[in-house]
């Protein structure tokens, strides 16, 4: 009787240690499968698509990104921005002190490219001025046609300088009185060497500087019935030689608008 008790006794005991270990097996199982499940769903799945069907290149997007925020800056050229001018007018003035006189003008001219270069255009002129000097017994006063064939040579980056050479031609008449009441008629005949500045204000406005650097001048004095001839050659700036000043209008500019 005790030996069948002890016998069935550790029967169930056997039987109750193996459900146990089958149930842990297959819980630790299950377990793993979850696991990995898991690691290949979240993981190793993204990484596969990502590194396979598409790769990010973290600077292209990063170059996208500022690509799209960043404003482009216009590009400007600057034959565009200010260009030689095909044709212009100049109205102004000028000056100038001898040793005991005063010299003054006004003049206007108009202008018109001939010809374009790199950095340069030529430019024809043609001018009216009225000149007048005042003495210490004397005045006298002239209307004087001009002619100028002038380069204008740009000196800066966009153009809006230019330094300007060249010469002119001029013809002029008048008269000159004195303080007792005589009185005479004048010629004059002008070939000058030009120097001077053209400074862009706007694409329709400049200002242009001008002085006569060189020159030879024929006078022709009537009295009378009398004629003297005169001629004069000197090189100096604004020494009893006019410096004028113009502001320019850019004629083509002005009908484009």
């Amino acid at each position: 009787m005790k030996t069948k008790l002890f016998f069935y006794t550790c029967f169930a005991l056997s039987l109750l240690v193996f459900n146990n270990n089958l149930y842990s097996q297959n819980f630790y199982e299950s377990s793993t499968e979850i696991t990995s499940f898991g690691n290949t769903l979240d993981i190793d799945h993204e990484f596969t698509l990502n590194s396979d069907e598409k790769s990010f290149n973290f600077i292209e997007i990063a170059n996208s990104v500022d690509d799209t925020l960043t404003l482009d800056e216009e590009e400007q050229d600057p034959e565009q921005l200010i260009r030689f001018a095909r044709t212009m007018l100049a109205l102004g003035a000028g000056i100038a002190f001898g040793d005991s006189d005063t010299l003054y003008c006004l003049h206007a001219a108009y202008y018109l490219r001939l010809a374009m270069y790199t950095n340069a255009a030529l430019f024809g002129s043609l001018g009216v001025a009225f000149d007048g000097l005042s003495g210490d017994n004397f005045t006298r006063n002239l209307i004087d046609l001009q002619f100028r064939l002038l380069m204008f040579h740009a000196i800066t980056k966009y153009k809006q300088v230019h330094f300007i050479y060249g010469m002119m031609l001029a013809y002029a008449f008048g008269s000159e009185k004195f303080d007792g009441g005589s009185k005479y008629d004048l010629t004059r005949l002008t070939a000058a060497l030009v120097l001077g500045f053209n400074i862009i204000l706007t694409t329709q406005f400049s200002i242009m500087l001008q002085t006569n650097i060189f020159a030879h001048q024929r006078w022709t004095q009537k009295l009378n019935g009398s004629e003297i001839e005169n001629n004069t050659t000197w090189g100096y700036i604004n020494k009893g030689n006019l410096l004028t000043l113009s502001l320019v209008w850019n004629l083509a500019n002005s009908r484009a608008r």
